[in-house]
């Protein structure tokens, strides 16, 4: 939902120029420029508002549905043509949080997923691993370099999954929070042998608790929440795969400032399209005015 807002600056400003009677200067720019160019970019801009302008709604919701570098292209295109808000944004919303959204996950999915790994990857670097072996006379065991790369990748994206303090409590701790047997439970991922697991619960417990009463409180897990979303990252308890508290500032700062910054274009947008129809309307009235 956040990109398809992200998409109506374009759509917005593009028609606020149309409906003040005045060609839209970003749009045609952006025409005139693509028409004198022969890269592949500007071929794909000239094809979506061709596509855009022929098949409507259905154009719309097919162009967001995929990564498109030229949607933005889309967007001057509906505002210039003066495509109905609601049609324009109920399109990019079912195909940015719809078609792209699903499309994305199912391709992850299956990369990422054990059978595809398996199957594909594994099949076609097999025989690669022959062949180099035959050429060089040195195993180069790049199957088994793709496995191991896969199995750190998963590894990380399972110290990146996040809880709020409540739901962790909930289902690995007591009424006094977080103690040793719970903290084992929940980061039984975390290591493949009982040992490994007992050490990383020992050590969260001996950074968080705070009052050595041997349990990890609410006020303990407070430090930890996310301003975010209010979720904890489970890999940042531990100090050997957390993020430095600087790091995390500094990346949750430069997301805000990046939803301040559109926020502020926009109301900019909005607002010089206003002024230049006002203007306008009010050289309208004085010209008539001389008559």
């Amino acid at each position: 939902f956040g990109t398809a807002v992200g998409e109506l600056p374009p759509y917005l400003v593009s028609k606020a120029a149309r409906l003040a009677g005045q060609k839209s200067g970003d749009f045609e720019a952006e025409i005139a420029a693509a028409r004198q160019s022969n890269d592949v970019f500007s071929r794909l801009k000239l094809w979506t508002m061709d596509f855009t302008e022929k098949h409507g709604f259905i154009g719309v919701l097919l162009l967001a549905g995929w990564p498109n570098a030229a949607f933005d292209m889309c967007g001057m295109c509906c505002g210039y043509l003066l495509m109905p808000f609601w049609t324009f944004f109920v399109a990019v919303v079912l195909g940015k949080a719809v078609l792209k959204v699903t499309g994305q996950a199912c391709f992850f999915v299956a990369l990422f997923g054990h059978v595809f790994f398996d199957s594909v990857l594994n099949s076609a670097l097999r025989p690669i691993d022959l062949a180099l072996h035959g050429l060089l006379g040195t195993s180069t065991s790049l199957a088994d370099f793709a496995t191991a790369k896969r199995l750190a990748l998963l590894d990380q994206f399972k110290k990146q999954s996040r809880m709020t303090p409540q739901a962790m409590v909930s289902k690995f701790g007591t009424k006094k929070g977080l103690e040793l047997h719970g903290l084992k439970k929940m980061f039984h991922d975390f290591a493949t042998t009982a040992k490994g697991r007992i050490e990383i619960a020992q050590r969260v417990l001996l950074l968080h608790d705070k009052n050595k009463d041997g349990a990890i409180n609410h006020d303990e897990l407070a430090p930890l929440v996310s301003k975010t979303d209010g979720a904890i990252a489970l890999g940042s308890m531990d100090h050997t795969v957390s993020t430095t508290p600087l790091i995390k500032l500094a990346w949750e700062g430069f997301v805000v400032s990046l939803i301040l910054w559109f926020a502020y274009t926009t109301i900019v947008q909005l607002s010089v399209a206003k002024q230049v129809e006002l203007d306008d309307e009010q050289a309208a009235q004085r010209k008539e005015k001389r008559r």
